[in-house]
């Protein structure tokens, strides 16, 4: 199960165990996985960073005599503001 689920730490795999019905301490499980873990997890390769990124977006710089208009927009996490002449 280590192998199989590199990033999978101790507590994940002793909550596995346990629903598998195997009874075994969280510390018995951190030391097999210090003894039986192979090299380091795969970490995310370029191209895959590259695609996960949103895309870019040109800087907006405060003009003067500027005021921030915030963007609303419904279920997201990031905020979008742009800057307007002021009247």
């Amino acid at each position: 199960m280590i192998k199989e689920n590199p990033l999978w730490g101790a507590p994940t795999l002793h909550g596995e165990l346990i629903k598998l019905g195997i009874v075994i301490s969280e510390r018995t499980v951190s030391n097999m996985v210090k003894r039986y873990r192979v090299g380091n997890p795969p970490s995310q390769t370029w191209r895959t960073f590259l695609k996960n990124t949103p895309f870019e977006r040109p800087v907006q710089f405060e003009p003067k005599n500027g005021i921030l208009i915030p963007l609303l927009r419904v279920g997201g996490l990031h905020h979008r503001y742009i800057w307007k002449e002021a009247a």
